[in-house]
């Protein structure tokens, strides 16, 4: 298994499932404590605060039956 370093800068991680149901939902569970504010520009209305931090984001029904779990472990996302 890879683990995941600190980088320099941001990165971005496409996955594509081959036959899976593209239009289904994602949510986060296990809400934690801390919240973050994204404030992009000048236009106040673009601004994002409180945005919650989640312990777990998942995708339900990617497949019948099927869902996609994403998660922290330590370093690494499983």
């Amino acid at each position: 298994m890879n683990s995941i370093s600190p980088a320099k800068e941001p990165a971005v991680v496409r996955t594509r499932l081959k036959g899976a149901d593209h239009s289904a939902q994602f949510r986060g569970e296990g809400e934690q404590p801390s919240k973050s504010n994204y404030l992009f520009g000048n236009d106040p209305k673009k601004w994002v605060s409180g945005a919650a931090h989640y312990g777990r984001v998942r995708q339900a029904g990617v497949y019948p039956g099927i869902d996609l779990v994403y998660h922290g472990d330590n370093s690494e996302l499983e």
